[in-house]
């Protein structure tokens, strides 16, 4: 499961479809919502809904609640969501992986950078941005949280970097 595995075990060519497929699943319930029901991207309902299918990626019934690590699917939700936010944690995820060559820490980093490029772009992120926010730092919190395995791989130096190989993202 997730783009990482599918771009280790079968490359690239099948890895980026596997990511811009789950980042979809993100993407169109958020703006569906907004689309259809003139809500913004701070509505409540918007952010649930954006919310709901990064719950759904992570926790599917389908796999026995053993799902992925939440990164694509947040992009998708955080390109409607908070699309200057979402962008730079993408640059930082860039850099990260070009200078480590590792992806999981870059997911990691990338995350992190979200909620500080929420602060820094959004107009009022702790008046009516509060609950963006908030579930900014959630799921941030869920996708480190996710790659726990992978923490203890970087520490050990097992973690397999780009071009290596190996199916553990």
């Amino acid at each position: 499961v997730g783009a990482t595995n599918v771009a280790r075990v079968m490359g690239w060519r099948y890895g980026v479809p596997v990511f811009l497929l789950d980042a979809l699943k993100g993407f169109l319930p958020a703006y569906l919502a907004i689309k259809y029901f003139g809500l913004s991207p701070v509505h409540p309902l918007v952010i649930l809904c954006g919310a709901g299918a990064v719950l759904g990626h992570v926790f599917p019934i389908y796999l026995r609640f053993k799902g992925g690590k939440a990164a694509a699917t947040s992009v998708g939700v955080f390109l409607v969501l908070a699309p200057k936010a979402i962008l730079g944690a993408i640059l930082v995820w860039c850099i990260i992986v070009a200078v480590t060559r590792y992806i999981s820490l870059g997911t990691i980093f990338g995350a992190i950078a979200l909620c500080a490029l929420f602060v820094y772009f959004h107009p009022d992120p702790f008046g009516d941005g509060r609950y963006l926010m908030g579930v900014s730092v959630i799921i941030a919190l869920l996708i480190i949280l996710r790659h726990k395995e992978n923490i203890g791989r970087l520490i050990a130096g097992t973690e397999p970097k780009v071009g290596q190989g190996g199916a553990a993202s």
